[in-house]
């Protein structure tokens, strides 16, 4: 201990030397920030999950799950809000269809009504259903020309293909037509005439269905109409044929059992008329439903016509 008490002693004073200097300085308040820096280029990669500046925007998917947030609600009420007036233009829709429907099947029963009430009275006098059914197409013939020549409905384009596509429907509207006339008239009883004229009737409806499909240009007014001018060239020959012998004597009789001829020709007229404006009523019904669905909706019409009948004519 001693021994030690005797070595030299010396201070070592660090004023005088300098610490080696390993790293450059860096003063925080002069950061070289020039984008060549290396300095600068190896923050933006070691922060760049940080960095929210404008200069370096990051993309959606390395931003916190909170700034999300606002613009997924967003959307969501835009998609909410969309799906909603989808779904009350779709209701309205709907109403407006359901709506157009009532009224054309009511109108179509009531015009079957007013038809089906002067026709009996027609076949009571002047019981010869095929001069009848021939009028009564022959009237609707003459509708459409008067609407065609004052441009209450569009003049159909008439082309070859069109017509060979009327043929089919035209002439099962012919034999459904004569059936329930016949089987209408008070001297006939053929139990057969209501069978084959529902069967025709129902392809008409088929066949009438895929052709409006076919030619959308052509209104259901126009097809009916056309299909009427057809069906009376189908049916009168026919009709001049069956009974053309009788009818001069038969309108005879007839004016002399009513004794007003005008009162007679005014019943024929009216029928006649009621007759093509229901079948036309008939028509735009089609246009709107399933054949299926017109052939009922047409057995309830005769449902409501044998009650109104009976109603406005008793037992005769």
């Amino acid at each position: 201990m001693l021994a030690l008490n005797h070595l030299p002693t010396f201070s070592l004073n660090t004023k005088h030397f300098k610490t080696p200097s390993i790293l450059p300085s860096i003063s925080f308040l002069k950061l070289n920030t020039s984008p060549s820096s290396p300095l600068f280029s190896n923050s933006i990669k070691t922060h760049e999950s940080f960095d929210t500046t404008h200069h370096f925007p990051l993309p959606k998917s390395k931003l916190p799950s909170f700034f999300l947030k606002p613009s997924s609600h967003i959307t969501k009420s835009s998609s909410s809000s969309s799906s909603s007036a989808d779904i009350s233009e779709l209701s309205a829709n709907n109403s407006s269809k359901t709506l157009k429907l009532s009224l054309v099947f009511g109108l179509w029963y009531f015009q079957y009504t007013i038809f089906n009430i002067y026709y009996t009275k027609c076949l009571n006098i002047f019981p010869f259903p095929w001069f009848l059914a021939s009028f009564q197409l022959l009237v609707g013939s003459i509708w459409m020309f008067l609407l065609w020549s004052f441009k209450l409905q569009p003049t159909p384009k008439i082309t070859k293909p069109f017509i060979i596509t009327l043929l089919t429907p035209a002439l099962f509207h012919t034999i459904g037509h004569i059936c329930v006339s016949v089987s209408l008239s008070n001297h006939v009883i053929n139990s057969s005439g209501p069978i084959i004229s529902n069967i025709s009737f129902v392809l008409r409806n088929i066949y009438s269905k895929k052709s409006l499909q076919s030619f959308n240009e052509i209104n259901e007014v126009n097809f009916y109409g056309l299909i009427s001018i057809i069906s009376f060239i189908y049916l009168f020959p026919a009709a001049v044929f069956v009974e053309g012998s009788q009818w001069v004597q038969g309108y005879q009789k007839a004016i002399a059992t009513i004794g007003k001829p005008m009162t007679f020709y005014m019943r024929v007229l009216i029928a006649a008329v009621f007759y093509h404006l229901y079948n036309q009523s008939s028509y735009q019904a089609l246009e709107e439903i399933s054949p299926l669905t017109f052939s009922v909706g047409n057995t309830m019409k005769t449902a409501v016509v044998i009650v109104s009948t009976v109603w406005c004519l008793g037992t005769r």
